[in-house]
């Protein structure tokens, strides 16, 4: 199932690339909100972190006109960030050790509400529970700064990684969200 998910990545990737490349970032008045929202979650899910890097500051402006998901944003930005061993901005990182889910390092956490607020994501305090209901764990902050697990340089973050490592908000249901994505991701067909 692992390498069935790193493989559709790459492929959804490699053809948000080509869309991107033609057409610029697929916004919402270009293709609509879901098929926005699609080009949104491939990348979130996008094993290139040179790709996700390249495009996040045109993804922050285009959040700030309101023509992408701010949330999107903030995913992508953490995941960035904690791909190079940085702390991550927004909190949307968890990771699952002795059976809880931690949430990883964060910049400047006495501030961390005031920017999920700005890219439209809810307080931490509401997250941990969402996080706590939807994945039936334990929900803490992280002590410490952690580093970013090592990935494998020919592999990719579902390869690379055994499942209990897993950040949770990757870990359960993943396939439905593979089906999910690659219908929604139907209408960017139109601008390749």
């Amino acid at each position: 199932m692992w390498a069935e998910m790193a493989k559709t990545d790459r492929k959804l990737t490699a053809e948000l690339k080509q869309i991107v490349e033609k057409h610029e970032w697929p916004a919402f008045e270009l293709v609509g909100y879901a098929a926005s929202e699609a080009a949104a979650l491939i990348l979130i899910h996008s094993p290139d972190h040179e790709f996700q890097g390249k495009l996040l500051p045109q993804l922050i402006r285009l959040a700030e006109q309101g023509q992408i998901s701010g949330s999107k944003v903030a995913l992508v930005t953490d995941k960035l960030l904690r791909s190079e061993g940085k702390p991550q901005r927004f909190g949307t990182q968890f990771t699952i050790r002795n059976g809880k889910a931690v949430m990883d390092p964060v910049e400047d956490r006495e501030r961390l509400d005031e920017r999920r607020a700005k890219y439209s994501l809810m307080p931490m305090a509401e997250y941990r529970k969402t996080l706590r209901k939807v994945y039936r764990t334990k929900v803490e902050q992280a002590l410490g700064l952690v580093a970013a697990p090592q990935r494998a340089a020919a592999t990719d973050v579902w390869s690379a990684r055994r499942p209990s490592e897993t950040a949770v908000m990757r870990m359960r249901p993943v396939s439905p969200r593979l089906e999910r994505t690659i219908s929604i991701a139907r209408p960017l067909n139109a601008l390749r």
